[in-house]
């Protein structure tokens, strides 16, 4: 499967900033994207984008265990169709199966899994190797498993 070269940015995600003393603006204005981003219906970044809201996130976020505190505020209904499936899954097996396949689809990242008898090994790369995983990307990806 391609990946898509634009990647949704949902509404929800100014709420949740907000809930958590982080400024959308100040995020969005470190990030240089536009102001009104949040308030686009259908709101998408290219890769570049996506890496620059994470890095700005990095900054704004600071030692802050805040993955744990979103991990607390999502809901089935904020997520992407592919997450969603995923969710649907009759075992864990086949719902990391679907999020290897659609994950491009919704981030510039890869998912990759190694199982053996006793263990699944799960690694997430961007799929442009010039950039790099933040710290709060990867915690919050973590958060999702």
């Amino acid at each position: 499967m391609k990946p898509a070269s634009k990647f949704p940015l949902h509404q929800g995600w100014q709420v949740m900033l907000a809930d958590f003393g982080i400024s959308p603006s100040e995020l969005l204005r470190i990030a240089k994207l536009p102001a009104d981003l949040f308030t686009r219906e259908g709101a998408m970044l290219t890769s570049s984008e996506y890496f620059r809201f994470w890095n700005s996130l990095d900054q704004l976020v600071g030692d802050r265990d805040i993955a744990l505190c979103f991990a607390d505020s999502f809901c089935i209904e904020a997520f992407d169709p592919p997450i969603f499936a995923s969710l649907c899954s009759p075992n864990f097996k086949v719902a990391l199966m679907r999020l290897q396949q659609f994950k491009p689809l919704i981030a510039p990242l890869k998912l990759e899994i190694e199982t053996d008898q006793e263990l699944t090994r799960l690694s997430l790369q961007p799929l442009d190797k010039q950039q790099r995983l933040c710290r709060s990307l990867v915690l919050m990806e973590a958060v999702f498993f």
